[in-house]
């Protein structure tokens, strides 16, 4: 029987309902009314009735098989093709509803998800729905899409033949398409037209090209996690190297305030609120080294990478000093805005615990850099500039240390215009310190103070760490300057920083009353790993990440599970 007879055939067909087997044999009015009231008002799930519909049989057998993708799930299957709109499958414990011509197709069915079965004839009843004439549309569209694909087939199976039949130069990938190239290929190879000599002479040239393209960009991903891991591998041998040494100077000054060092190009994110960090170069800052070009772009196994690398150990801890001293000195012609201000070699004091003992080897750039009322703040340049520079009304961007500041700049190489100085935050700085009695201290000692600073000047009595009481102090200065201008009266600053005759700014309150330091992680996400798999290629032809846009949709299936649409 031909395709339009089929159709007329069952659009041709008056079929009711099976009759309830609880109801006493036929539905009441009331039902009836009940469940077309139900449909009218585009109800997508069936009636109780419906759904408890009798099995047994069917009052007219149905000319055509059809094939249906079951679920284990209520969900719905949307597909479109050209004027065909998508079927609605509805699936209930071992039933599934197909909305086909004016009628709903009930089968008792007992399969699993992914599998595809041909319905029993025995096993079909029908009930009447509106939207059935849409549906077996798409029921041709499908049938019409299997003789297409057979076809498709076929021409890209004598294409592969031919290829290989020729030896062309990177034929070896046309079973692995990469989805940057897989709209050329697509479109030479799934065509319904069938393969003529002519047309195989025409698309030979572009066949040549694709595949060259192809090649290359599935040689380039395959490399992809090779790099990752050889990059990991140095950056590894790179921290051990640090950790060894003392490159910035500043072990004494962790051995009086008795903190872990770690370096700055290592994901410490909160485990530097309880430690000392130390300013070290990262992996894209030291390949900028010239002794350091082995490692660039080429991949080396782990036993070659440390045969490499323990020559040039030496010309590593000689070179990392020389980084950390041109860091010091961007940083310093930011606060001066120049290097040959006169006040850079100025004498500046620094004190760990009220001395100068672990500080005096330091350098008068260190030393001021080192400072507590040394403040920097991210600059639009910065990569996490929107989360460094808000998350408060008004904005108040987050105070930034050395060589903490150091951290925020994540994997990427060293740029002094990240930075730039936080003149509110420095005039707050002095302030607070001078209200501790602790004027010259470094920021490194106010951090281990922990989250035990309270505000003296106003009834809030929440604990904060350093950084943060910077930021209120900043924050109510702000707020009283947007009052001001909006309603134009004199008010009463309970945040002066010059008027502390009263009350000091701030107070240190006991460990007992200590509270939760804040989630840097929000503020400076972790490192990405280096060596995570990730899918740069398709695996096979037919599941590259945008290849479902080019396959015909009778040809697709929803999976509620990971909710994606995968080929039949």
């Amino acid at each position: 029987m031909r395709q339009s007879e089929r159709i007329k055939a069952i659009e041709g067909r008056r079929i009711v309902a099976h009759p309830d087997p609880d109801g006493g044999g036929n539905d009441s009015s009331a039902r009836i009314k009940k469940r077309r009231k139900a449909w009218d008002s585009g109800r997508r799930s069936l009636p109780t009735t419906a759904k408890r519909a009798r099995l047994g049989g069917c009052f007219v057998s149905l000319p055509i098989d059809i094939f249906v993708q079951v679920s284990n799930h209520n969900t719905q299957h949307y597909y479109s093709r050209r004027n065909a709109r998508c079927a609605a499958l509805q699936q209930t414990p071992a039933q599934i509803f197909i909305y086909m011509s004016g009628y709903v197709l009930l089968a008792a069915l007992s399969s699993s998800w992914r599998s595809v079965i041909s319905l029993p004839r025995s096993q079909i009843s029908y009930l009447a729905h509106p939207h059935g004439a849409q549906l077996y549309c798409f029921l041709y569209a499908w049938d019409y899409d299997d003789e297409a694909r057979q076809a498709m087939d076929k021409r890209r199976e004598m294409i592969e033949e031919r290829v290989d039949d020729l030896d062309l130069p990177w034929s070896e990938y046309c079973d692995v398409i990469h989805y940057s190239t897989f709209v050329f290929w697509h479109t030479l190879t799934e065509q319904v037209k069938p393969l003529t000599e002519g047309a195989w002479k025409s698309m030979l040239p572009m066949i040549q090209l694709v595949l060259e393209l192809n090649g290359q960009q599935v040689e380039q991903a395959v490399e992809q996690p090779m790099r990752r891991a050889c990059a990991k591998h140095v950056k590894e041998l790179l921290l051990d190297a640090f950790a060894q040494s003392d490159p910035s100077q500043l072990a004494p000054i962790a051995s009086v305030l008795k903190v872990e060092r770690v370096a700055s190009s290592s994901d410490v994110s909160n485990r530097m609120r309880h430690s000392m960090v130390v300013p070290t170069p990262n992996l894209k800052d030291s390949l900028k080294w010239d002794f350091m070009r082995p490692f660039r772009w080429a991949i080396h196994e782990r036993d070659e990478t440390e045969e490499l690398f323990t020559p040039r150990l030496n010309s590593i801890n000689a070179r990392v000093p020389q980084w950390i001293q041109q860091v010091e000195r961007d940083l310093t012609g930011l606060l001066f805005k120049g290097h040959h201000n006169k006040q850079i070699h100025e004498n500046v004091t620094l004190t760990v615990n009220d001395t100068t003992t672990a500080t005096a080897h330091l350098s008068n750039v260190t030393r001021r850099l080192l400072r507590a009322d040394c403040v920097f703040k991210a600059s639009k340049e910065h990569p996490l500039y929107p989360s460094l520079h808000g998350g408060s009304d008004p904005v108040v961007p987050m105070p930034l240390h050395y060589p903490e500041l150091l951290v925020t700049r994540r994997d990427d190489a060293w740029n002094h215009t990240y930075f730039q100085p936080y003149s509110d935050a420095t005039r707050v700085a002095k302030a607070l310190l001078g209200s501790l009695g602790m004027p010259d201290a470094t920021n490194l000692e106010l951090k281990l103070i922990g989250c035990r600073l309270v505000c003296g000047q106003c009834s809030d009595k929440r604990t904060r760490d350093w950084s943060g009481m910077v930021q209120h102090y900043i924050e109510e200065g702000r707020r009283k300057k947007q009052r001001f201008k909006s309603s134009g009266a004199a008010m009463v600053n309970g945040h002066d920083l010059t008027d502390i005759s009263d009350k000091s700014l701030v107070q240190i309150a006991s460990m007992e009353g200590a509270g939760e330091l804040p989630d840097l992680s929000k503020t400076i996400p972790p490192l990405k790993p280096m060596c995570g798999e990730r899918r740069y290629h398709s695996a096979t032809r037919h599941k590259s990440p945008q290849q479902w846009r080019y396959l015909r949709t009778g040809e697709l299936v929803f999976n509620g599970d990971d909710g994606a649409l995968h080929r039949v």
